[in-house]
């Protein structure tokens, strides 16, 4: 019995970690907008559809919009942020992404990752030395190192929602991909 016990509270501590551990995660996607980004990106993509094909109405694209809600792509980013980060570096993460530095680089985001802004002529120094002490915490290691395998795991998505949308596309059309062979020739 004193077994059971153990191992009820032990499997309930488990369980009562992990959920806290997903929380933060969720935090951290949240305070960081990353879903919001990408949420925006997928709109702007599906837009791209819309337009290049008018004549179908907004229901044909209901299912891909559903798929690119910031709320499901939070439930994308939290295992891989899962499998990169400790707790203790996601507590990290929210420390920072709390902080006026943290809100304005997030704020700022869109504009230094296209290379519009210049980091340092957009933080005052005192901004920029905090941004440094941030840059030597392992959660910024490790955000630096796992970006590619982060990035990589967004690319797959898109490039999975490009599939499904040019499979249904063919579908409503009636294109065969690939192409049917060329018939003989009569003779």
């Amino acid at each position: 019995m004193k077994k059971f016990i153990t191992l009820s509270v032990l499997f309930f501590g488990i369980i009562t970690f992990s959920q806290s551990k997903e929380q933060k995660i969720k935090e951290v996607i949240t305070l960081s907008n990353g879903s919001k980004m990408a949420s925006s990106g997928i709109q702007q993509f599906i837009n791209f559809y819309k337009e290049k094909y008018k004549d179908l109405p907004d229901s044909f694209w209901s299912e891909f919009l559903r798929e690119g809600d910031p709320n499901n792509i939070t439930k994308l980013y939290v295992p891989i942020y899962d499998k990169f980060f400790t707790e203790a570096e996601i507590d990290q993460l929210i420390d920072f992404y709390k902080t006026p530095v943290g809100k304005k680089m997030v704020a700022n985001m869109p504009a230094i990752m296209e290379g519009k802004t210049d980091v340092s002529k957009l933080f005052t120094e005192a901004e920029m030395n905090q941004l440094t002490v941030f840059y030597k915490t392992d959660a910024w290691k490790k955000m630096a190192d796992n970006m590619p395998a982060i990035m990589q795991e967004t690319k797959t998505f898109a490039e999975g929602l490009n599939k499904r949308i040019n499979e249904k596309i063919n579908n409503h059309y009636g294109y065969q991909s690939p192409p049917p062979p060329p018939s003989a020739p009569n003779k």
